[in-house]
C-alpha cells in the first residue's frame, strides 16, 4: 500500500481556539484531495482514583448542547509544559486533586479530519482540596463509588468520546 503525500496547507480560519487549514493531499491511488483539517491542541484527560478506591468524577457545562454532563478531568496541552504536566496542571484545576501517581495509559489520534493527539492518565491515591477554575469553567467535582461510575457510563451519562475512553482505558488497566 503506498502513502498519501501532503503537498502544501495554508490556514483557511483561525480564531482564539479554532484553526483550520486546507491541506493539498494526493491519495495512494493518485488522486488530489483539499480537505479542511481542524487543527487542535492536544488534550489530556485524567481518570482520578481516591485513596479509598471512590471515583472523582466532574460534572461540566458544555456550551455546545447547553447543559451540564459527566466528564473526567481534561485539558488542552496550549501553555508550555509536557502532557504529564499538564496533566497535573488540570487535575488541580479542575478537580482539585493532587497525586504522586499518575500514570500514562497511552494516547490516539483524535479524529481523522483533525490534528490533535490525546493522552490518557490514570491519577491514583488522589487528595482533593479547593478546585482552581477558570473564569469560564463551570464544574462542580462528584466523588462517586465504582458501582455509580459504572452506571453513569453504560448510562451514556459521559459527553466527550475521549474521556470515556479514558474511563474505560483505567478500568482496564486497574482490572475493574
Amino acid at each position: 500500500m503506498s502513502k498519501w503525500k501532503l503537498n502544501d496547507k495554508k490556514v483557511a480560519f483561525e480564531g482564539p481556539y479554532v484553526k483550520v487549514e486546507e491541506w493539498f493531499l494526493e491519495t495512494s491511488s493518485g488522486k488530489q484531495i483539499h480537505p479542511l483539517m481542524n487543527i487542535q491542541h492536544d488534550a489530556v484527560f485524567i481518570f482520578p482514583v481516591t485513596k479509598d478506591n471512590k471515583i472523582v468524577v466532574l460534572k461540566e457545562f458544555f456550551v455546545s448542547d447547553m447543559s451540564y454532563h459527566y466528564t473526567v478531568v481534561a485539558g488542552s496541552v496550549d501553555r508550555e509544559g509536557t502532557p504529564l504536566e499538564i496533566a497535573r496542571a488540570e487535575l488541580l484545576e479542575e478537580a482539585g486533586a493532587t497525586t504522586d501517581d499518575l500514570i500514562l495509559l497511552g494516547s490516539i489520534t483524535s479524529r481523522k479530519w483533525s490534528v490533535r493527539t490525546d493522552y490518557f492518565f490514570l491519577a491514583k491515591n488522589v487528595t482533593l482540596q479547593a478546585q482552581d477554575l477558570q473564569g469560564h469553567e463551570d464544574i462542580t467535582v462528584e466523588v462517586v463509588s465504582l458501582e455509580r461510575f459504572k452506571e453513569i457510563l453504560r448510562n451514556g451519562e459521559m459527553h466527550d468520546s475521549s474521556g470515556t475512553v479514558c474511563a474505560y482505558k483505567a478500568l482496564d488497566y486497574l482490572g475493574l
